[in-house]
């Protein structure tokens, strides 16, 4: 829980938007030999979904454990989505 020093819900957002960062990352899984790059706000809830086949994607077909490679912190998807493409 996040304790405000003002009670204005304009410095609460900011603050809010502030604390909350979305993560690019990339995976690999050793035993097809692939990476796959993708974007959350949750990166230890969204490596369990990949391991547990969860859902039709791409990550979801393979066998095998996906394991983090790389990660970097960014405060929107839109600077996130900068770094994926690099």
């Amino acid at each position: 829980m996040v304790e405000y020093l003002s009670r204005s819900p304009v410095v609460r957002q900011l603050a809010d938007r502030k604390l909350f960062m979305f993560k690019v990352y990339a995976l690999y899984n050793k035993e097809n030999r692939k990476i796959y790059i993708g974007q959350t706000g949750n990166i230890e809830k969204r490596l369990e979904e990949h391991n547990k086949k969860r859902g039709n994607h791409f990550t979801s077909k393979l066998k095998g454990d996906w394991v983090i490679i790389y990660e970097k912190s960014k405060q929107s998807r839109k600077l996130n989505s900068s770094v994926a493409q690099r």
